[in-house]
């Protein structure tokens, strides 16, 4: 990346477990809308406590094999729904790059990414498939199930953050994500 430092957008932020997780919401939310997914939540707690009433009420004996395997499934599901935030935090704590401190230099040719001394990532923005803007930063995927993360706080200017949302949505292949004039508005 032979750019002049003009250009350059500095993004630096500490890669933590808390970083991951507002990453992790942000791809949660892009694929599964938020009132979608409180709606289905509840809709499975309340058919979960129905057949759990069913069988206590019914008593094992009386109730059929279908009643009994609906609430398994349903009880797995509830608890793969509870466990997985804690199954991702502790892959995490084994990931070479926790506590690491990440900086990104973003150019209008591409972004590169350095912990101390060595790149670890460089791609262009021609390479960036999908584009995710959440509550917290933006995700770019340069791979179906790659994403990075690029969280608002970790832009030293909300200029610097409205080149970047530019550049995400004009440089990259997906053209759906809306170009943003002033994202400075609630962000930081």
């Amino acid at each position: 990346m032979n750019t002049s430092k003009a250009q350059e957008i500095a993004v630096r932020y500490r890669w933590t477990e808390v970083e991951l997780r507002n990453a992790y919401y942000c791809e949660r939310n892009a694929i599964i809308r938020p009132v979608f997914l409180w709606t289905w939540a509840a809709i499975l707690a309340l058919l979960l406590v129905a057949l759990i009433l069913k069988v206590v009420l019914e008593g094992l004996n009386a109730s059929n094999g279908s009643d009994l395997a609906l609430t398994f499934a349903l009880v797995v599901s509830v608890l793969q729904i509870i466990t997985s935030q804690p199954l991702r935090a502790r892959h995490f704590k084994k990931h070479n790059d926790l506590n690491a401190d990440l900086n990104w230099a973003v150019t209008p040719e591409g972004l590169e990414c350095r912990v101390g001394a060595e790149v670890k990532h460089r791609f262009d923005w021609s390479d960036v498939r999908k584009v995710t803007e959440g509550k917290k930063g933006v995700l770019l995927y340069p791979a179906p199930k790659t994403f990075y993360w690029f969280p608002f706080h970790a832009f030293a200017t909300p200029e610097d953050l409205n080149a970047f949302l530019k550049y995400a949505s004009t440089l990259t292949r997906d053209k759906h994500h809306p170009a943003r004039p002033d994202a400075s508005g609630d962000r930081q």
